[in-house]
């Protein structure tokens, strides 16, 4: 009976170790164009969109034909056979500031990661009760943290979800053709993956089109 406490925590220990910590969730707005809808009902849409939702909105690099940009902005010609149906830009919600991590304050997960909004969130009043020690020394809490850096695999990584999101997007704003007009960015004094000092991290934020076949 006495190890029992013990295999609990190593168990959890172990647990938790094979649980990668969280990504950084990130911040949509859309313009929309020639809609009278709410543009905040379809940022809250493409949130919540599954991904396989907007799997076949297609992503391009160039203008579609008959469209054309300059400094007043995107141009389509009447013989263009697709009309703009919104302005997009994604960014990192670097929220997960000093106080998340040490289980202070919570954060808003990406919605393929929102299961550890019902770990986490409990979390933080024993945080605060045990000044912080609870953040640093409990292994439940070690998911709960947020990791960004640098390395290939965390660019690339947010890189797929900036695109990702608009994709979603451009789906809920009644887009099907995608155009990526920024992406990339840097942004400096970001928290690390390693505590709560500051670093410049790279692929940020995004920005685009969102085009629809004319009727």
């Amino acid at each position: 009976m006495k190890m029992r406490p013990l295999f609990v925590f190593v168990f959890l220990t172990s647990a938790s170790m094979c649980i990668s910590c969280a990504s950084a969730n990130y911040h949509l707005r859309v313009d929309l164009i020639g809609q009278s809808r709410d543009a905040r009902q379809v940022e809250e849409d493409a949130k919540q969109m599954k991904s396989a939702e907007a799997e076949d909105v297609q992503v391009v690099y160039e203008l579609p034909a008959g469209v054309t940009s300059s400094k007043k902005g995107i141009q389509v010609t009447r013989d263009s056979a697709f009309e703009l149906v919104a302005k997009l830009r994604v960014s990192i919600d670097d929220s997960y500031s000093i106080l998340t991590f040490f289980g202070l304050w919570g954060y808003d997960y990406p919605s393929d990661e929102n299961w550890r909004n019902g770990l986490c969130c409990w979390q933080i009043p024993i945080s605060w009760i045990t000044l912080t020690l609870w953040a640093w020394y409990s292994p439940l809490y070690w998911p709960c943290r947020v990791s960004e850096s640098n390395d290939a695999s965390d660019v690339n990584d947010r890189k797929k979800r900036m695109i990702n999101m608009l994709k979603r997007a451009t789906r809920a704003a009644d887009g099907t053709v995608l155009f990526i007009s920024r992406l990339g960015n840097t942004a400096p004094g970001v928290p690390g993956n390693s505590g709560p000092s500051m670093h410049s991290l790279d692929m940020v934020s995004a920005a685009g089109y969102a085009f629809r076949k004319r009727q």
